[in-house]
Order: structure tokens, then sequence, then C-alpha cells
């Protein structure tokens, strides 16, 4: 879809949101104008609940 609205003159984004190991620039090789670290703090049973959830999709 990125490439469609690319093509149509249309700005895109493209995220990596893999929390280990952060690649999809080795496949796609784009052309870089900015880079950012992102996070999100979480604490409390809030944290412990995603986790979990996180745990049990692939387990």
């Amino acid at each position: 879809m990125a490439i469609s609205l690319a093509a149509r003159g249309m700005r895109v984004q493209l995220l990596d949101c893999d929390v280990e190991e952060p690649n999809v620039h080795l496949l796609l090789q784009p052309h870089l104008i900015r880079t950012k670290n992102v996070g999100m703090a979480l604490g409390g049973s809030r944290r412990l609940s995603l986790i979990a959830s996180c745990q049990s999709a692939y387990s």
C-alpha cells in the first residue's frame, strides 16, 4: 500500500516496530530522511498485562 501511495505522490512513513532487531531497512533499502528512536514507558499492572498477552500470543 505504501508503494502505491508513494507512486501517487503521497508522503508515506516506514515504522519498523520490531523490538528485538529492527531491520526492515535491509529488505527495502529506503532513502532515509530522518530516524528517531521511540519508546513507551509502562509500569505496574498494565505492563504485566501486556507482557502476559504477548507471551500467550507467541506460545
